[in-house]
């Protein structure tokens, strides 16, 4: 997201209650997405608002310094300082105690590293590197907000100098900012398919917002012409339609930001242009509005750690409902309000640590210094107990597949490993099928000459149907184009189908597509059809003399989550009272529905049925191995050196199968 007060116009420049209110919509926008992402889908996109009022009024400010001839580098970045500096450091610097108070050592470690990326202006490259914004884990990362902010400054960085050359060179200007804002768009474009992390986090792909906002600008201050009355009613009014639509409209799963930024780009930029003169509009400025645009910096940087933190604590807290949405948004109101009157205004007012730019940069540089050591484990957290100790160890194990021969295929993932019997065993499924990788290793190694060679063709998140698509993964569709071509080679001897199958049987969140068409698989009739496809490939591969095998769902649900009790993490006594949780009924971590619809059809198919939930539970779902080492990284995923010792389930799938009649 961005910084909605770190972009507040100078004194010089006339106030517009009207893009104080644009502020406002934008940041409401964004907290209600982090807070009921089911109600307005489409609320990340404030970020984009925010990036075109940064560009109109940084431009602005400069092309009229330009113009009177009174435009300091130097005092144009110390008044960024100013606005951004203060309060970033301070929200930085709670959080990471925060952190150190509540998190184990591997969370500590991360969020060491997100602080220091955030306080070197650098955490939208961080989050390039690291999970992408929807990723599964993303809303455990206090500090990934910050990305925004990295964006911003990387362009008070350099889109002056721009100005600032092209500028007083007549048409030069507006050549300028069409160059780069078509090279931006183009890179937005190419990038969000092929490099979607690259196009969300990057300046290259995001400099267009920005320049948008700064081609109305130069409009205003190179021209007499505005929209008056009605005009500028309707340029607001387009403007705003053009905004929350998008808000309602746009899904997360949508390649963003893409061509689905133009709309409210396109309408952020429409308001900027409609400066009010004598058309003040009473839809954007008012009372509430102005009030919630002035805090919009504290309500982005305040709510997002605040959320984080809960979650990290509490799994309940992922999907908060309207009591516990209504006290973090009751909560970041209140600390940014807070934080405008004691940080931001007199920052502003140039009073204080804050209204000094050098000394809010020390004050940066030692909370980055500060995150640095905890990012590189020299500086440990509060809870560091033994059980915390190997929850650490553990998810250090995590990915599954490291020892095997990595190649991407289709922008599929295809790991290879050789066995000693001459024949291939094809495992196709997500990270659910991975994690009884460690275990196929162990076999592999300990009876190399009695097992077949394995091959397996996963993807995150996605269900082993073809055809089939989870919204935020194209690549799904690529999984059974790989298993063909294994297939076509001749050696391949079984075909093993796995995954997390529920929760997630029942469609929400996948199309299947057909024809090019996105259809709903939460549809019965769509699941139906996914299912005949799969069951016509089984026929087909069984008729060709190849065994095919259905690996169930394991267990999965919040309370295998070890490390999930606020109590643990929050109570004063905790860092040495943190253990493993007792075992958990098995019923809350299946879906009776889901699995009986499976075995149907692999009765239906011939296809042979391994039910992990049989080998890893009985009434009830171990947490911890007698020594007290977890059996889960999270809420479902076997450790893996768990499932290298215990997943002994699996193990017939890759031993050639007795011959007929044998006993």
């Amino acid at each position: 997201m961005s910084s909605p007060r770190a972009d507040a116009p100078a004194p010089r420049l006339a106030f517009r209650g009207d893009i104080e209110g644009l502020r406002a919509v934008a940041v409401l926008g964004v907290l209600v997405f982090h807070v009921f992402p089911d109600v307005l889908t489409g609320g990340f996109l404030g970020v984009d608002v925010f990036f075109v009022i940064s560009g109109y009024l940084i431009t602005r400010l400069v092309l009229q310094d330009l113009r009177a001839g009174t435009f300091s580098l130097g005092a144009f970045y110390r008044r960024r300082v100013r606005r951004i500096v203060p309060l970033a450091a301070v929200v930085l610097a709670i959080t990471l105690a925060a952190g150190w108070w509540s998190m184990f050592p591997h969370e500590f470690q991360r969020l060491g590293e997100e602080t220091a990326a955030a306080g070197l202006f650098g955490a939208n490259v961080y989050a390039y590197f690291q999970a992408g914004y929807f990723a599964p884990e993303a809303h455990l990362r206090p500090q990934l907000h910050f990305w925004s902010l990295g964006v911003e400054e990387q362009f008070y960085l350099l889109f002056p100098l721009l100005l600032w050359a092209a500028a007083g060179r007549g048409r030069r200007l507006g050549f300028s900012l069409l160059v780069v804002g078509l090279a931006s768009f183009g890179a937005n474009v190419a990038w969000v398919i092929d490099a979607p992390n690259a196009a969300f986090f990057l300046l290259p792909a995001r400099a267009w917002q920005f320049v948008a906002g700064g081609a109305a600008a130069a409009w205003h201050v190179g021209s007499a012409a505005r929209p008056v009355g009605m005009a500028a009613h309707g340029l607001r009014g387009a403007g705003l339609l053009l905004i929350v639509g998008s808000f309602w409209t746009v899904q997360r799963w949508d390649p963003v930001p893409g061509v689905f930024a133009l709309a409210p780009t396109l309408g952020a930029g429409l308001v900027v242009a409609a400066e009010p003169g004598a058309a003040r509009s009473w839809l954007l400025d008012n009372r509430p509005l102005r009030h919630l645009g002035r805090l919009s910096f504290g309500l982005y940087l305040w709510h997002w750690p605040l959320l984080a933190l809960l979650r990290t604590g509490d799994a309940a807290w992922t999907t908060p409902g309207p009591g516990r949405g209504a006290v973090v948004l009751g909560a970041s109101w209140a600390l940014a309000a807070a934080s405008h009157r004691w940080v931001e205004a007199p920052a502003r007012q140039k009073r204080g640590w804050g209204g000094r730019p050098v000394r809010a940069l020390v004050v940066m540089a030692a909370v980055t210094g500060v995150s640095g050591l905890a990012a590189g484990g020299v500086w440990g957290p509060r809870l560091d107990g033994r059980f915390a100790s190997m929850v650490a160890e553990a998810r250090k194990e995590w990915p599954p597949l490291k020892p095997w021969r990595f190649e991407l295929v289709r922008g599929v993932r295809l790991n290879t490993r050789p066995g000693g019997v001459e024949g291939r065993v094809v495992f196709v499924g997500d990270s659910f099928m991975e994690h009884y990788a460690p275990r196929l290793v162990q076999l592999m190694e300990s009876q190399q000459q009695t097992v077949y060679s394995a091959a397996m063709v996963t993807y995150d998140g996605c269900l082993p149907l073809p055809g089939v698509m989870h919204k935020e993964h194209p690549s799904c569709l690529a999984l059974y184009d790989v298993v063909d071509d294994l297939v076509a080679e001749g050696d391949v001897r079984r075909i093993v189908i796995g995954g997390r199958w529920n929760p997630g049987y029942d469609g929400h969140g996948f199309w299947r597509v057909v024809n090019g068409q996105r259809r709903e698989l939460s549809d019965p009739v769509e699941r139906a059809h996914a299912l005949d496809a799969l069951g016509a490939r089984a026929e087909a591969w069984r008729a060709a003399g190849i065994e095919v095998v259905l690996v169930l769902a394991s267990p999965y649900g919040d309370p295998l989550r070890l490390v999930g009790e606020m109590s643990l993490r929050w109570w004063p006594g905790a860092g040495g009272a943190v253990r493993a949780k007792e075992p958990v009924p098995v019923g809350p971590l299946t879906d009776p529905v889901g699995r009986a619809a499976l075995v149907a059809w692999a009765t239906a198919h011939g296809v042979r049925v391994i039910d992990p939930v049989a080998g890893l539970c009985t009434d009830v779902c171990p947490t911890a191995t007698d020594e007290g080492w977890p059996v889960y990284i999270d809420a479902g995923h076997l450790r893996p050196g768990f499932a290298r010792e215990h997943a002994t389930f699996i193990d017939e799938t890759l031993r050639p199968s007795p011959a007929p009649g044998a006993e």
